[in-house]
């Protein structure tokens, strides 16, 4: 089997969609189909963010997206590791988010929580 082209004309973009089918056709060998996740990686935001939403994208993708314009994608989908997580806790305005993944590992949660006590004791 041989890779369909990279992409590299802006037309390309619109054809994520057949990257993404490629890069989760289990009957193409894993290292064919790591190199579409990259190309799907490199595309544009709509690739970027169908990939980290689809459950079945592999945690070392979800880990790659959580650095970039997808990370609030990543942020809910509840296969997204845990190290992927305790990063994107840094980024406040992601926390209310991170809350409601089921798999916030308890010390992001906790953390949340007791900044913002800290933050109510020091508005009263």
């Amino acid at each position: 089997m041989q890779l369909i082209k990279t992409y590299s004309q802006p037309d390309d973009y619109s054809n994520w969609e057949i990257y993404f089918a490629l890069a989760f056709n289990s009957a193409i060998p894993e290292q064919e189909r790591n190199q579409y996740f990259r190309q799907l990686i490199e595309m544009n935001y709509d690739a970027r963010r169908n990939l980290a939403r689809y459950p079945e994208t592999p945690s070392y993708i979800l880990e790659e997206l959580a650095e970039t314009d997808a990370a609030w994608e990543v942020i809910e989908n509840p296969h997204t590791p845990a190290n992927a997580l305790r990063k994107l806790v840094q980024q406040k305005q992601s926390r209310g988010y991170l809350l409601e993944n089921p798999s916030t590992p308890s010390d992001v949660v906790m953390k949340i929580f007791n900044e913002a006590i800290s933050v109510l004791f020091e508005i009263s």
